[in-house]
């Protein structure tokens, strides 16, 4: 049963990912030359971080403690996505499979005691409106 809990949460996070994926592939069209600079960018600016990972561990470590690690504070996880314009079928039946997730492994008495809860947010089928949600 443990397993299949976090089989369920991976899942969740994966389609959390696929979707964050998918909503900026949007913004790299817009020009080339921008692009290109930001990658280079991106790579100078991951190279700290690989050399942080304790940094970031130890991030962790005070959001857990903050949290509570084992509390009675939910795990919250957002969700952008349509409810408004073309795409809103689509929004739905994420919207829909998502708590139907949460649900299941909520049911299931969490993940280690703590609950799933989902924030929802609609991107309106715009990007200035996925940002600032």
């Amino acid at each position: 049963m443990r397993l299949s809990r976090w089989i369920r949460l991976l899942a969740l996070i994966g389609v959390l990912a696929m979707l964050a994926t998918a909503c900026s592939g949007d913004d790299g069209g817009d020009g080339d030359a921008a692009g290109d600079g930001g990658e280079t960018d991106a790579a100078t600016a991951d190279e700290p971080a690989e050399e942080e990972p304790a940094a970031g561990e130890d991030e962790g470590t005070e959001a857990a403690d903050g949290g509570g690690g084992s509390s009675d504070e939910p795990i919250r996880i957002g969700m952008l996505t349509s409810f408004t314009g073309p795409f809103t079928p689509w929004g739905i039946q994420l919207q829909a499979g998502m708590q139907m997730a949460a649900e299941e492994i909520n049911a299931d008495g969490g993940v280690d005691g703590r609950m799933i809860e989902l924030v929802e947010a609609d991107d309106q089928n715009n990007p200035e409106e996925g940002v600032t949600a």
